[in-house]
């Protein structure tokens, strides 16, 4: 039997994507500014662990963060070709609409039955999920008519209660204003680099020069 999904599980479902999409895509027009991944937040020349540009410091000047921008097309980053600016305003807005789509989910999740098909309520879920993954690898599809196995089940609550939550904590110990003001924070995350290393320094490295 179909699930009958209500309209607003769909809608909610619907922007989530197209949210996430513009926060991926907005995401990679920053990224453009700097585009060199570090795991300490001193961004020592050289020490980056991945790059996106082939751009290489020169010896014989100085080097500065905007010599590393790197111009990624309108296809994949939003808007592209270099614009920073543009591109950190449709990351926040994207990342509010997102935040508040999430909250409306949650609030209509449990004011309606829909909790109940979706959320686990008891421990036994645990063993269950296991012989559902089981199930899975030996190439068995589990039934389960009018509702939820129990591994759907816990991976559904794990995106939507702690990935999520996740993603907002990691978020916020980005913000150079959270850094300033609660610096225990951004050191309960190991320093906004080690946190999240698809993220770059260009706040660190727009103000001062790099030298060969």
């Amino acid at each position: 039997m179909p699930l009958d999904y209500p309209l607003w599980l769909r809608a909610a479902h619907f922007f989530n994507f197209l949210l996430l999409s513009l926060l991926i895509r907005s995401g990679l027009e920053i990224l453009s500014a700097h585009p060199r991944l570090y795991r300490n937040d001193h961004c020592t020349p050289g020490s980056e662990w991945l790059k996106f540009t082939k751009n290489q410091r020169p010896e014989d000047r100085l080097w500065t963060a905007s010599n590393e921008e790197t111009s990624f097309p309108s296809a994949i980053a939003l808007p592209g070709h270099e614009n920073l600016g543009l591109g950190r305003h449709w990351h926040f807005l994207a990342d509010f609409a997102w935040l508040l789509t999430g909250l409306t989910y949650v609030l209509m999740l449990f004011a309606t039955p829909e909790w109940r098909r979706l959320i686990p309520t008891s421990w036994e879920i645990v063993p269950d999920a296991w012989h559902a993954m089981l199930s899975y690898l030996s190439l068995n599809v589990m039934e389960t008519p009018g509702g939820y196995n129990a591994l759907q089940q816990l991976s559904y609550a794990a995106v939507i209660f702690l990935l999520a939550s996740f993603s907002i904590a990691t978020g916020v110990a980005m913000s150079p204003a959270i850094a300033a003001r609660f610096p225990w924070y951004i050191k309960f995350f190991h320093g906004r680099q080690s946190e999240r290393r698809r993220t770059v320094c260009k706040s660190d490295l727009n103000s001062q020069p790099i030298l060969p």
